[in-house]
């Protein structure tokens, strides 16, 4: 299936997806100003549907990858390609493409110990992928948000319409591209601002919209009634090119300059000149309420496609006999354009991470790594906090890029190989066993089945809750949210809408659609007699989340977290029961 694009109210399951993290934000954003945590914003995520504000962190900086080129044994030469991975991926064994299972078993065997929140991880050598692994709950399927990996594929796209004649060159001028807008605060500096400018994240605009700053900016940016119009009207901090300064709106204005030139949304013209080459179909790519692809995130693939992306980038965009992007701007892209943060440089949208590596990085650990000198690509896709962020980077530097010893190909390794099978195949299957379920508080029989209206009022349409307990080792949750529907002149406004998401009571997640169809997994508990605890986990759309409702008379305390932050961040509401 392939859906060129997706606004936020695509369906019931679209608004709730994405209330569960509006509900802590909004009171977050609006009075965070804390000081940053590090010398740059590293490149910030923020979720933004189309009618809705859906905001997430950003990453931390790429950790550097070690330059250290291992020690290469002789054997027999690696088969060279004899096939493309459009229809599919073909699989090997490590040593068959000179990679050692030890050192990638592990690598898989770290993930299970410290039982981090990595969904999947795909490694390929030589074309052919040699570990592959789909972590419970993940689906091997399933696809997943991609975060400001969007940014690189964005980058890409730019590169494909100079080649096709829609734009002229990097070094045209921003504004050219938006004859029919009257742009505010225009000076030298923003006439002198150029498409390059904006690929390498040194606009001069004041935008304010990343990690550095909370995204206080694409909050504004979000609020407003033309997302574009607004990013072109920012005034400008400094002369564009002066230094590296993370900016999500320099994204959007990439995916907006693409409509603008070619006539196609950046979804549509990714079908045409991207994706279909490669055969990819099974995509998401969220839009904002003018109908502008979101250039700087949510867009959402199978981790297989994510790993064909970066194996375009190491074949210098050409695949299968034809010149998808060009070479000179694969070069470019991922080039030391300009020096970003820490021990990181930038290039068109992707990062640098020394003179052998380069990466795109999402939010929560969404990665390509491509390794040229050793014909390596590692994709991994997580939902990672922001302390644990850099763990794949620092995986690859251990355990991944070491594995890659030998360009011939290598004697079996038959123990190491069957270590590394059953680590992946364990890794796949539910780590609980479902557990008794202790006998429901009095408090649960009280007030199942009743519906609280919440306040303060939701921006996200959030309305009411309601809990439904059996005896049984599941529970239902019913939440209700105002419809976001405009009734027609005269007529009433429409019903809310009730959402019903099952809760496992028995340490087991249970599953139930959400955003663009995808799973999310609900377990709860009562961790006190008037306290009930719910566990929501976002899988391949992104979040971790606690709602904990605490009963109190006749009403309740809804808390809400986030456990994707550092520290976790949450909203309050009170709910009174509906008479």
């Amino acid at each position: 299936m392939y859906r060129r694009s997706a606004k936020s109210r695509t369906g019931i399951f679209v608004q709730f997806a994405s209330l569960l993290f509006l509900c802590f934000v909004l009171s977050f954003i609006l009075t965070a100003c804390g000081s940053a945590q590090q010398e740059e914003p590293g490149p910030a995520d923020i979720s933004a549907p189309s009618t809705t504000t859906t905001i997430q962190p950003a990453a931390t900086p790429v950790p550097t990858v070690s330059k250290a080129t291992p020690a290469l044994e002789n054997s027999t030469q690696v088969s060279e390609l004899n096939y493309w991975p459009t229809a599919g991926w073909r699989s090997s064994t490590p040593e068959e493409q000179g990679m050692d299972s030890e050192k990638l078993a592990k690598l898989f065997d770290y993930l299970r110990e410290q039982d981090l929140d990595i969904h999947s991880v795909t490694i390929v050598r030589n074309g052919y992928i040699i570990a592959d692994s789909v972590i419970y709950p993940f689906d091997k399927d399933s696809k997943h948000n991609l975060m400001s990996v969007t940014k690189s594929v964005i980058s890409a796209l730019i590169g494909i319409a100079i080649d096709q004649g829609y734009i002229d060159g990097v070094n045209q001028p921003v504004l050219s591209f938006f004859p029919d807008r009257t742009v505010a605060n225009v000076d030298a500096n923003k006439e002198a601002m150029t498409l390059e400018h904006l690929l390498m994240m040194a606009s001069g605009l004041e935008c304010r919209d990343s990690w550095r700053y909370r995204w206080r900016g694409l909050e504004r940016m979000m609020q407003s009634d033309d997302w574009v119009q607004y990013v072109l009207d920012l005034p400008m901090l400094e002369a564009p090119g002066t230094r590296f300064e993370y900016c999500n709106g320099a994204s959007l204005l990439l995916s907006a300059i693409i409509q603008e030139t070619s006539g196609m949304t950046a979804a549509e013209f990714a079908d045409l000149y991207l994706f279909t080459p490669l055969g990819i179909d099974d995509v998401v790519w969220s839009t904002n309420p003018q109908g502008i692809t979101l250039g700087y995130s949510e867009l959402r693939l199978q981790p297989h496609d994510l790993a064909k992306l970066g194996y375009l980038f190491l074949q210098n965009g050409q695949w299968d006999g034809q010149q998808v992007i060009p070479a000179p701007w694969v070069a470019a892209s991922t080039a030391n354009q300009i020096r970003a943060t820490n021990a990181s440089s930038y290039g068109y949208q992707w990062w640098i991470a020394n003179d052998r590596v380069y990466n795109a990085l999402g939010f929560a650990g969404q990665y390509i790594f491509v390794v040229p000198d050793s014909e390596l690509v590692a994709v991994f896709t997580s939902n990672l906090s922001e302390d644990d962020v850099s763990v794949p980077a620092n995986l690859m530097d251990i355990f991944g890029v070491p594995a890659a010893i030998s360009t011939e190909t290598l004697p079996p390794n038959p123990d190491s190989l069957e270590m590394l099978e059953s680590i992946i195949q364990a890794a796949a299957l539910s780590p609980n066993e479902p557990e008794p379920v202790a006998p429901l508080p009095e408090m649960a029989q009280r007030v199942s089945g009743k519906t609280y209206l919440l306040e303060p009022p939701d921006p996200s349409g959030l309305t009411s809750i309601s809990l439904i307990f059996n005896e049984g080792a599941e529970a239902l949750m019913k939440l209700g949210y105002a419809s976001g529907e405009t009734p027609a002149s005269g007529e009433d406004s429409p019903a809310p809408v009730q959402v019903e998401v099952p809760v496992g009571l028995d340490n087991v997640y249970r599953f139930s659609p959400a955003e663009f169809g995808m799973m999310m997994g609900a377990k709860g508990e009562w961790v006190a007699e008037n306290v009930f605890l719910i566990h929501m986990d976002r899988i391949g759309n992104i979040g971790l989340h606690r709602l904990q409702i605490t009963f109190e008379g006749e009403q309740i305390a809804l808390e809400i977290w986030d456990d994707l932050m550092s520290p976790a961040m949450r909203a309050d509401f009170i709910g009174r029961p509906v008479e």
